[in-house]
């Protein structure tokens, strides 16, 4: 076999490793990346820009296998090549560092993954401008990040930010509103500003009955949060039937012994308990 039919092989390994991690089969994927990567290496060498496009696909499949280590080391070595061979500003470069920093914030590395996510940002606003998608999500995925470190105060401008994208460039019926939305709802929720958080919860709502129906279970969901508000304010009678309207939707598709509709009981026992002990109820 000649170098160039080695290399169309290659090619199609990687592309067959593509749509397999694409419909997660993630282990039927692995092998092909592995082969992929070995031709790569043998004919083009460790430093070509096609042995990082395989170093990072391998990555992202150890990555979503939670086999941290191996990603690491290959997103780093990808990294390191992309910085070399098409600098700091290249989209390949600005995709590895934003998927190393996917990898540490995975791992609760907050300390690490900040510094790769701001950089990442930097390179998007300059290379794409504020207005892009690619620069919302880096936005989105710093203000996740500030979220689940309780740095409340520097995660809402970022939602807020993203919001506004959101609305002006894809519409208040694109998913990607509502989950926004959603996030910046529950920001408030956390710091008990709750009469801001309750009107973003009713938009969801709004948006998961409108695009989803009365009977699914992302409506359950945010019937559940929007009465945690109410409960949250002694609203006991907004609140329960609500709770129960999640309830039954949920036990009807995913049944009693899920996660999901043991919490939103746990959720109704709890108001119970509330109520009871409260003579106002």
């Amino acid at each position: 076999m000649t170098e160039n039919q080695e290399l169309e092989e290659a090619t199609r390994l990687n592309e067959q490793s593509v749509r397999l991690y694409q419909q997660g089969e993630y282990d039927q994927a692995l092998p092909l990346a592995e082969q992929a990567l070995a031709i790569r290496k043998r004919v083009l060498g460790d430093e070509h820009t096609d042995t990082a496009d395989s170093l990072h696909n391998l990555a992202a499949l150890y990555h979503e296998q939670k086999q941290y280590e191996e990603a690491e080391s290959l997103y780093k070595q990808a990294l390191m090549i992309c910085q070399q061979q098409l600098g700091n500003q290249h989209f390949d470069t600005d995709g590895t560092l934003n998927n190393l920093a996917a990898l540490y914030h995975d791992q609760q590395r907050y300390t690490e993954a900040e510094p790769l996510y701001k950089q990442v940002l930097a390179i998007r606003q300059r290379r794409l401008g504020d207005r892009h998608p690619a620069t919302a999500e880096t936005l989105n995925n710093l203000a996740l990040l500030y979220h689940v470190q309780q740095r409340y105060e520097e995660a809402e401008p970022l939602h807020q930010q993203v919001l506004t994208f959101c609305q002006q460039q894809l519409g208040n019926e694109h998913p990607y509103t509502a989950q926004t939305l959603n996030n910046l709802a529950f920001l408030y929720h956390v710091q008990q500003r709750y009469t801001e958080a309750e009107p973003l919860y009713q938009q969801v709502l709004t948006f998961c009955q409108q695009q989803f129906g009365d009977d699914h279970t992302e409506t359950a969901q945010t019937l559940n949060n929007l009465a945690e508000v109410y409960t949250s304010q002694s609203r006991y009678t907004e609140a329960e039937p609500l709770y129960l309207q999640a309830l039954q939707i949920l036990e009807r598709h995913l049944g009693t012994d899920h996660p999901i509709t043991k919490t939103v009981l746990n959720n109704l026992d709890r108001l119970h308990q509330q109520c009871d002990s409260n003579t106002d109820c």
